[in-house]
């Protein structure tokens, strides 16, 4: 419905669209590429909130920044990222309480949130470029990506072996169980033993 659409649009909107009165709302707005890269952070800012918490998080986000809006004299844009001037707190709060909750093996999340959508959300003058944004984007795969190899442990790769603390303890066989020679001079032994008891 059409105050969905005005709520999507003005949600993710950058300060400098912000129209505060009458007079500013029957005036034409420029709209550039620094208004779109904002609302491209807005994008990512709650995508992040989903990554630790699903959609309850994206509702519970959406509610903070309300509360935070409506403490602002006549403020009309309700759940938006910013107070007509500058990203809100409760946007601050949000991505630090994010990364908390990361889980161990996410290298991707926090790049995003340092790398893009902080510099997504500065004033207009200090956001990056769509192109700037995408070689960003590229090199926190990249880096992610390094990450990520360096804790996998591919078969018969002993660089990368596992902790004392995650390592499983070897199974343990009962007392009196027949346990196998490991070693070249056991298993002469073994042999020996085998071929005078008339063993095969």
């Amino acid at each position: 419905c059409l105050s969905n659409a005005i709520r999507l649009t003005r949600s993710p909107g950058a300060p400098e669209s912000y129209r505060p009165d009458v007079f500013v709302e029957q005036t034409q707005l420029k709209v550039t590429q620094n208004i779109d890269i904002w609302s491209l952070g807005c994008v990512y800012s709650e995508a992040v909130r989903w990554v630790v918490g699903g959609w309850n998080s994206i509702k519970e986000y959406r509610e903070e920044r309300r509360t935070e809006t409506d403490g602002l004299r006549d403020f009309k844009d309700g759940d938006c990222f910013h107070n007509g001037e500058t990203v809100l707190n409760a946007v601050r709060a949000s991505h630090e309480k994010a990364r908390s909750s990361l889980r161990r093996q996410d290298f991707i999340t926090e790049l995003v949130i340092d790398s893009l959508i902080k510099p997504m959300l500065a004033v207009s003058v200090g956001r990056p470029t769509a192109v700037g944004s995408w070689i960003t984007s590229q090199r926190i795969l990249g880096e992610a990506q390094e990450k990520l190899d360096e804790t996998t442990i591919r078969p018969g790769d002993n660089t990368y072996p596992p902790s004392p603390q995650s390592a499983p303890p070897p199974p343990r066989l009962p007392p009196g169980a027949y346990q196998a020679p490991v070693t070249p001079t056991q298993v002469k032994s073994e042999l020996l033993a085998r071929s005078q008891t008339g063993l095969s």
